[in-house]
């Protein structure tokens, strides 16, 4: 199975786990979380990227970073660009990365007022330049 295809799905799954992690988890919510972590593996399509995963887990354990979410947020977001790295992928910054999920999260008339207000200047210079247009079309027919 082509790893572009279930990988984002996976990885936004994975996410969602660390930024709806407990702010101050319990023992038992670690353990619930450390073992998705530790049987993820088993869920992946491809056993070279399942074995990669694996790898890091050993290199870079999750128990550590189990204690808070901001932790469990920057551990999570570490080991993906460690395999995004290995894969030869591009990667992003932490602060990147909190933007994109909060905005992937944004609801979306405000994520369109958003992309209106940043392209704001642009569209009028677009209409004022059709205008002039339409204007000196006028003028010569």
């Amino acid at each position: 199975m082509d790893a572009t295809v279930w990988g984002p799905s996976y990885w936004f799954f994975l996410h969602n786990v660390a930024f709806n992690y407990p702010t101050h988890p319990t023992t038992i919510q670690k353990k619930i979380h450390y073992r998705l972590v530790h049987n993820f593996h088993e869920f992946l399509p491809s056993k070279s990227i399942a074995n990669i995963f694996v790898k890091m887990l050993e290199k870079y354990p999750v128990t550590p970073y189990l204690d808070t979410q901001k932790d469990f947020i920057k551990w999570m977001h570490f080991i993906h660009t460690k395999i995004n790295i290995r894969l030869d992928k591009p990667t992003i910054s932490l602060q990147e990365h909190y933007d994109q999920f909060h905005e992937a999260y944004e609801p979306k008339p405000t994520r369109f007022k958003r992309f209106l207000k940043e392209r704001y200047k642009i569209i009028y210079g677009i209409i004022i330049l059709v205008l002039i247009q339409y204007a000196i079309y006028s003028v010569y027919q």
